[in-house]
């Protein structure tokens, strides 16, 4: 007994020859460049506003190190020293008659500046000249007796116009007259 098949033309088996799907529709591509539009523009708002933040964020954190060490110098009794750079900025003690650089890696340790960030300094209101590196020497005192060096320090941005200025007085108060939006 032979059983035989035969080919139905009426029943479905899976393939057409003359309706094959050549790509995508024109809504299709529209949704995905509509996307695309939506993610680049929510990416480049969040670089933009990057450096608003850096700006904000590191003298905040510089104004917090600088009450730290003139509270340090006064609960301690120690001498200790500040020198800042165009793009860093690191703390000294004063031990044995020379300053030292404070090196380990606690609370005063050597920072760098986000890569957009620059700073400025002014000693009794006279800019100083500032290399790209923090000098090997302190420039600003806190005192055993609690008395800083005054100073002005500016926070600025590469190619933007936004700016912070932080003025020091002789006695720690840290204070912000001039800041951009």
């Amino acid at each position: 007994m032979t059983a035989t098949r035969r080919f139905d033309s009426n029943v479905d088996h899976g393939f057409r020859i003359g309706n094959i799907s050549r790509g995508f529709t024109l809504i299709e591509i529209l949704v995905v460049i509509t996307l695309i539009g939506i993610v680049a523009t929510f990416i480049s708002l969040t670089m933009l506003d990057r450096g608003a933040h850096d700006l904000k964020e590191q003298s905040r954190r510089l104004a917090a190190l600088i009450r730290t060490a003139h509270e340090d110098s006064v609960l301690y009794g120690r001498n200790m020293g500040m020198s800042i750079g165009k793009r860093d900025y690191r703390f000294f003690e004063f031990e044995a008659g020379q300053w030292h650089a404070i090196t380990a890696k606690d609370i005063y340790r050597p920072r760098q500046l986000p890569g957009i960030l620059y700073l400025q300094l002014k000693l009794d209101d006279i800019n100083v000249i500032m290399d790209n590196d923090a000098p090997a020497t302190p420039q600003i005192f806190f005192l055993a007796s609690g008395e800083i060096s005054p100073f002005d320090l500016t926070f600025r941005l590469l190619d933007r116009p936004e700016y912070r200025v932080m003025q020091v007085n002789t006695i720690g108060e840290i204070s912000w007259p001039e800041q951009t939006p």
